[in-house]
């Protein structure tokens, strides 16, 4: 029998505007996907955007290794000055943000629009 490969995370980079970087999550963040995930956050930071917005519309559910890349890119963002901020929490996210104390970390928006409106006059 033949293993099937591990799941890939569907996870999409737009670049809406100059340094604003939005890395969005359509998929669970778990054991599985966290690791890559992880690896875009870093890799999107190292780039130098002024602002990444996390967008978790898609993100059905945050496992534990889904909030630690999140803590871990947070920490990078904030030694490098970058804004770090999430958008688009579903219930599900929003309540694993809650549990953990983690709403006193991050910053969320409503929507990627609203994060995107607000992070552009800020940053003007």
């Amino acid at each position: 029998m033949v293993a099937e490969p591990a799941p890939q995370p569907e996870l999409a980079v737009t670049y809406p505007e100059d340094g604003i970087c939005v890395l969005a999550v359509h998929c669970d963040l778990d054991m599985q996907t966290a690791p890559s995930f992880a690896q875009l956050l870093t890799q999107e930071l190292d780039n130098g955007c002024r602002a990444l917005i996390v967008d978790l519309s898609g993100c059905e559910f945050l496992g534990s290794s889904g909030l630690s890349a999140l803590v871990t890119g947070k920490d990078r963002a904030d030694s490098s000055a970058t804004s770090l901020v999430l958008s688009g929490l579903s219930r599900v996210a929003t309540r694993a943000i809650e549990a953990t104390g983690l709403d006193s970390v991050f910053t969320t928006y409503a929507s990627t629009d609203d994060a995107i409106s607000t992070l552009s006059r800020r940053e003007s």
